[in-house]
């Protein structure tokens, strides 16, 4: 009985060295464990520290960078200000501008009308006097077939004949201010004459035409201006013939043109 007892005290006490070696190993790995554990926590808390660190500082430097854009937006809020102020007032200056040309045009335009009107009856008088003296010195010359006529547009080019419209002298009444035509009354020598065309010079040619013919006979003078003073020739005509003016190339007519004829 008493070595039954024996062998079970002695296994109890070997169980219970054996489980006390058994704990003390658990608690060195666990040990172990959370020391290590404890290391890389640590080792997380300093790299997330000097990555706050970087982050505060790249926070301070974009509220750097924001200050400064903030700054650069009000400068160019104010300088669109004043280039918005600026183009205003050249738009204003401009529209004055403008008045103040179109008032001038206008002035100049009606000034401009004004001397028109003024040359155009001062012209007028003067082809009035001239038809007048013409009228006179024809009448003394006695020619009982004579006929003087004007009046035909300058501005208009007119290539199949030049009507006159106004008759000074048509004796007798041959001349048809319709068509621009004189017709020959009875045979002789007649003279034609005309003054006041526009030519770079006439070689022996004529605005002159008869029954579709041009005539030739006048050396025009070659002037800067292109006018000449007169062209006047001589030919033998028979009664029923058609004379009349005609502009050409190198010839035309103006407003101050004077066709005439008359028998010799």
């Amino acid at each position: 009985m008493s070595g039954r007892m024996i062998d079970l005290l002695f296994c109890m006490v070997l169980i219970g060295a054996t489980s006390f070696h058994f704990t003390e190993a658990v608690d060195d790995q666990m040990l172990t464990f959370l020391l290590n554990e404890m290391s890389n926590y640590r080792t997380s808390s300093m790299v997330m520290e000097n990555d706050i660190k970087q982050l505060k500082a790249a926070l301070t430097n974009l509220t750097s960078q924001n200050a400064q854009l903030q700054q650069l937006v009000t400068s160019l809020n104010s300088k669109c200000n004043a280039c918005e102020q600026n183009l205003m007032n050249n738009v204003s200056k401009l529209n004055t501008d403008i008045q103040v040309v179109a008032k001038a045009t206008n002035i100049s335009v009606l000034f401009i009308d004004r001397e028109r009107a003024v040359f155009e009856d001062r012209i007028e008088k003067l082809l009035l006097n001239h038809t007048k003296i013409f009228k006179a010195q024809i009448e003394n010359l006695t020619h009982h077939v004579v006929f003087s006529v004007f009046g035909s547009p300058g501005n208009q080019i007119q290539f199949n004949g030049v009507v006159f419209k106004n008759t000074s002298v048509n004796s007798p009444a041959n001349y048809d201010a319709k068509t621009g035509r004189y017709n020959i009354p009875e045979d002789g020598l007649y003279t034609l004459r005309i003054t006041d065309g526009i030519t770079p010079g006439l070689n022996n040619n004529s605005p002159f035409v008869v029954d579709g013919v041009r005539q030739k006979g006048c050396f025009g003078i070659a002037r800067p201006e292109g006018a000449f003073s007169v062209c006047q020739i001589q030919l033998h005509l028979h009664s029923g013939q058609q004379v009349w003016v005609q502009d050409f190339n190198d010839f035309i007519h103006t407003n101050t043109t004077v066709f005439s004829g008359w028998k010799m």
